[in-house]
């Protein structure tokens, strides 16, 4: 538990700052130890293990980013939504950018 923790820490430390650990170097062996760390927990008694919900999506600053340089550098929530949508053209000419389209699956 002690170790899987501090995998989790090393993982979530990482993501915070370049939004996601396929990212990294040696991305694939990172996103499989934290796959692995998951099904670990999974297995886990429940009091033992803490939540955790994989992350679907990535490149969401660099979305947010672009966005907000095409709205004048402010924007509420909204807008950014509205261009996204409008904009799917940028999403997927972006290999690095991956929008989570899963809804209320925590």
């Amino acid at each position: 538990q002690v170790c899987m923790s501090h995998v989790q820490k090393l993982i979530f430390k990482f993501e915070d700052r370049a939004d996601d650990v396929r990212d990294a170097v040696s991305g694939d062996s990172w996103q499989k130890l934290k796959s692995l760390v998951c099904e670990i927990e999974g297995e886990l008694p429940e009091s033992a293990a803490k939540k955790h919900v994989e992350i679907e999506g990535k490149g969401t600053k660099k979305l947010v980013q672009r966005a907000l340089e095409d709205l004048g550098g402010k924007a509420s929530t909204q807008e950014i939504f509205q261009w996204v949508q409008e904009h799917q053209e940028f999403v997927e000419s972006n290999s690095s950018i991956r929008i989570n389209l899963n809804r209320n699956k925590a």
